[in-house]
C-alpha cells in the first residue's frame, strides 16, 4: 500500500459529480439564457450554504471523505431544486435525455475515433 490509499475512496465519492455537474451546468445556462441571473445566483448561494454544513457536519466525522460527500449531496441537492425549478418553463426531463445515448455514440465514433 501506497501513502495516498485513502484517495482510492474519496475518488470514487467524486466521481458521482461526473454525473450531477453536467445537469447543473445545463440548468443553470437555460436559467441564464431566460434571464433569471438573479434566480441562478440564489441558487449558488444555497450550494455554498448547502455545502458548508455539509462540511461542518461531515468533515469532523469522517475526515476528508465526509468533505467529498458533504459537496456531493449540497451538488445533488441543488441541482435537483434547479431541475425542478426549471421545469417550470421548459419542458426538460432526465429520462428523455439519458435516452440519447445513441447521439453520443455516434459523435465518439465520428468525431474521437481513434486511429
Amino acid at each position: 500500500g501506497g501513502k495516498y490509499d485513502h484517495g482510492a475512496s474519496i475518488l470514487r465519492v467524486l466521481s458521482f459529480l461526473a454525473l450531477i455537474t453536467p445537469w447543473n451546468g445545463v440548468v443553470t445556462s437555460y436559467l441564464i439564457g431566460m434571464g433569471k441571473v438573479k434566480q441562478g445566483f440564489y441558487f449558488g448561494i444555497a450550494l455554498v450554504a448547502l455545502a458548508l454544513t455539509g462540511y461542518a457536519v461531515l468533515t469532523p466525522k469522517w475526515g476528508s471523505l465526509g468533505t467529498c460527500v458533504g459537496l456531493l449531496f449540497a451538488f445533488l441537492i441543488i441541482t435537483i431544486f434547479l431541475v425542478k425549478y426549471i421545469q417550470r418553463f421548459i419542458p426538460l426531463k432526465v429520462v428523455n435525455t439519458l435516452k440519447r445515448t445513441g447521439d453520443l455514440w455516434r459523435f465518439i465514433r465520428r468525431n474521437l475515433a481513434l486511429m
